[in-house]
């Protein structure tokens, strides 16, 4: 069943980001970094959470709105207060059953609010495929500034990216 995939996709991912969370030391998780113009892996981070929980909130809802996404603040500044709330968010999608329940998309764009009928599935793929993406921002300021963090080899890279590189090795 895809929603099974999709769930052990989006914990993998989850438990890549805990990982970082593990190693960084908390003066470097929240250094604005010139790289990111100003940014800080802890929100990139953030993002990615709230984008997770948004979609969980909205399936109980049967509406998703990542715009109202509630900025919380104590991810970006208490790395165990991440690594719970990464466990947490885990969970909850570990519970996700109804996949092939209709659920409703709200989003503002230019001024203009749109409701998009969408499914759980395709939300969690959004839900990876954008982590995926704050995950490669991550991973180059890594690399560049915080050498001594150790990422798991697939961190930050498309799954389609994956599978072609794969089939290049053959």
């Amino acid at each position: 069943m895809p929603i099974n995939n999709l769930k052990i996709n989006s914990i993998t991912i989850l438990n890549q980001i805990s990982g970082l969370v593990q190693q960084i030391n908390d003066n470097d998780y929240s250094y604005q970094l010139d790289l990111l113009s100003g940014n800080t892996i802890a929100k990139h981070i953030r993002h990615i959470l709230e984008l997770y929980v948004q979609f969980h909130s909205g399936i109980l809802l049967n509406e998703i709105n990542y715009d109202k996404r509630e900025r919380n603040l104590l991810i970006e500044h208490n790395k165990t207060y991440t690594i719970t709330f990464i466990n947490d968010l885990i969970s909850k999608i570990k519970l996700i059953d109804n996949s092939d329940s209709a659920i409703l998309l709200n989003t503002l764009i230019n001024n203009n609010e749109f409701l998009i009928k969408t499914s759980i599935e395709r939300e969690l793929v959004y839900n990876i495929e954008h982590a995926i993406h704050h995950m490669a921002i991550i991973q180059i300021a890594c690399k560049h500034c915080f050498e001594y963090i150790k990422l798991d080899k697939n961190f930050g890279i498309a799954y389609a990216t994956i599978q072609y590189q794969n089939t290049c090795a053959q």
